[in-house]
Order: C-alpha cells, then sequence, then structure tokens
C-alpha cells in the first residue's frame, strides 16, 4: 500500500480499484476471442461496431488507469499504442463509425485521442482519430476543433465563422489558449487560460460517462486528467510552472514530450501538411485520399475534383495522406 501510494499519479485511485480493473482487463477483455469474432465475422454491422468500439474503450481505459496507478510511461506508452491497433481494427471493421462531436463524451474522446497519440509520439495514428470525426452536416464545425487539427497538420475543417464553441463549459479556457496567431495572444496569456482550464476542467465536465466515477461501487475509475492541456502546452511552448502543480495535468507527459525530442518535432515548420477536402472541391494537392465513411482510397491530381461516394454526401469528407 505505502508503495502504490508513493507511485500513483491519481490520489483518487485506489490501490484495490486499480488492481481489480487492470486484473478484469487481463482475465477477461484483452484475449476475448468472442468480441474478436464478432468484429472480424459478424454480418451484423450494428453490433459489430458495438462490440468494436466498446473492446476499444476497455483497452483505452485499461492504458489510463495504468498511468494513474503509476505504471512507467514506456509501459503506459505500449499500452496505449495497443488501445490505437484495437481503434484502427474497429474502424477497418466499421468504417462507417464516426465520433459526433457534438456529444461531450465524443468530444472529449477526439482531445484524448490527439493529444496522447501526439505526445507519446504515435503521430501516425491522427489520420485515422481524424477520419473518426463526424462532419456536422447542416453547419460548419467547432473552432476549437478546427484550430487544433490545423496545428497538427490537418487543414480544412470548416471553422464556424460565429467562434461558436458546441461546448463553452468547460472548453472556453482551453479555446483561449489555442486562438490566435503567433503574436497574440501571448505566451501568458496562453499559459493563464490553460490554468484556469485546469482549475474548471472536472466541474465542467460533468455528464461525461466517467465523471465521478471514483465515487461508485464497482472498480470502474481509471482516473481524471485533462491530457488535452499538457497537448497545447507542448505544442504552443508554454511554460507550465504556474500550473504544473494542479490535479488533472499529466506533467510528466510534457516532460517526456520534451527530453524525447517530440516537442521539437511539432514545431510548425516540423510538421507534415494533410488536407480535409469535400466532395466536388479541387485538390489543394496531388496525393492519395482517404475517405471518413469507407476505408477506400484513392489518387487526386491537383486541381482535380473530389469525388462523392453514396447519399451521404453532406457528411463525407476526404482526408489527403
Amino acid at each position: 500500500m505505502d508503495e502504490y501510494n508513493t507511485i500513483r499519479r491519481d490520489s483518487l485511485l485506489e490501490e484495490e480499484t486499480f488492481l481489480k480493473k487492470r486484473g478484469f482487463f487481463l482475465d477477461r477483455v484483452k484475449n476475448d476471442t468472442k468480441a474478436l469474432d464478432v468484429i472480424n465475422n459478424s454480418t451484423d454491422a450494428i453490433h459489430r461496431s458495438r462490440v468494436g468500439w466498446d473492446r476499444f474503450t476497455r483497452f483505452l481505459e485499461h492504458s489510463i488507469c495504468g498511468y494513474s496507478g503509476g505504471v512507467e510511461l514506456s509501459i503506459f506508452s505500449q499500452e496505449f499504442a495497443e488501445a490505437l491497433e484495437t481503434l484502427m481494427l474497429h474502424k477497418t471493421k466499421a468504417s462507417h463509425f464516426q465520433l459526433q462531436y457534438w456529444e461531450k463524451d465524443s468530444f472529449q474522446y477526439i482531445l484524448w485521442l490527439l493529444s496522447l497519440s501526439v505526445l507519446l509520439g504515435q503521430k501516425e495514428s491522427i489520420g485515422t482519430v481524424v477520419r473518426l470525426i463526424s462532419k456536422n452536416p447542416i453547419a460548419e464545425d467547432d473552432p476549437l476543433l478546427s484550430i487544433t487539427l490545423s496545428r497538427l497538420g490537418y487543414i480544412g475543417l470548416p471553422r464556424n465563422s460565429a467562434e461558436k464553441l458546441v461546448f463553452e463549459t468547460p472548453y472556453v479556457d482551453l479555446y483561449d489558449a489555442v486562438k490566435g496567431d503567433g503574436v497574440t495572444p501571448t505566451k501568458v496569456h496562453r499559459q493563464e487560460s490553460i490554468k484556469r482550464y485546469l482549475k474548471n476542467w472536472y466541474k465542467g465536465s460533468k455528464g461525461c460517462y466517467w465523471h465521478d466515477r471514483h465515487k461508485g461501487r464497482f472498480p470502474t475509475f481509471f482516473g481524471y486528467w485533462a491530457f488535452e492541456a499538457a497537448l497545447v502546452t507542448v505544442l504552443y511552448e508554454l511554460d507550465d510552472s504556474s500550473y504544473r502543480h494542479l490535479p488533472f495535468y499529466p506533467k510528466d507527459i510534457v516532460d517526456h514530450a520534451r527530453q524525447a525530442g517530440i516537442a521539437e518535432a511539432l514545431k510548425p515548420n516540423n510538421i507534415p501538411q494533410h488536407y480535409i477536402a469535400f466532395p466536388n472541391d479541387e485538390s489543394p494537392v496531388s496525393a492519395e485520399w482517404v475517405s471518413n465513411l469507407s476505408n477506400e482510397s484513392i489518387f487526386v491530381n491537383q486541381g482535380e475534383k473530389l469525388p462523392t461516394q453514396d447519399d451521404d454526401e453532406n457528411k463525407i469528407f476526404w482526408v489527403s495522406v
């Protein structure tokens, strides 16, 4: 107990819960052949998609639980990589699956996946995460997502001109930390915004499925982390000394990203550029493109129009590889 209390990163995660949740995953989930059979072979598309997503969420929670309980970052990184493998399998077998970001859990999933993929050096997964994002079929899209994707090298998700966030609470302070250009807001302003974000994040996340799990009767709690605060800190080269002591901030992931050279690779001039485009748009580059609603891959020359596929034209977009 004393050793666990020394190494755990989330003080709310008790050792008994940590051991039970980790043990259940290893005993019942990781090598669940029945779930894998459904994912790989079921002809029921809805059931196949539900089982695939459930399997991914269990892998993701397992990796975050390990981080919360104090496993080494190398182990956390490996377990998150395994979660990404289940996500890629899910997208392959249920290609129409989308995260509708106007749902609070989906928005948080997108931020977690982008943040951890980048900070743990697994940027090759970002394209898959981008293709999971559901296009708003009736309007332009959330400015926080649009700016974050652009900063990560994925340009073209329409940004609503009113700059209205889907979720003002808790994301307005995170948005204040990323908007603007290289001059304004200043780094000091961005740092203050992240500090406010961390202070308000947990309360503002009420309604997410994991909120208040540490109070539950059953061992389902896996830790509380605003990984997106770490991502913004690294992307914008912020000094986190005024907020690295705050709860929910994964400071050692930031330190790892900086020490491992990941932060250097994320500087704007070092990030490869990809594009998001829509049916009948002219391709801005000659490139291979992958659809968000299928696994179809096509090559389109610069200036040629990107195709549509079916009646879901208002939901389709293409991502350049």
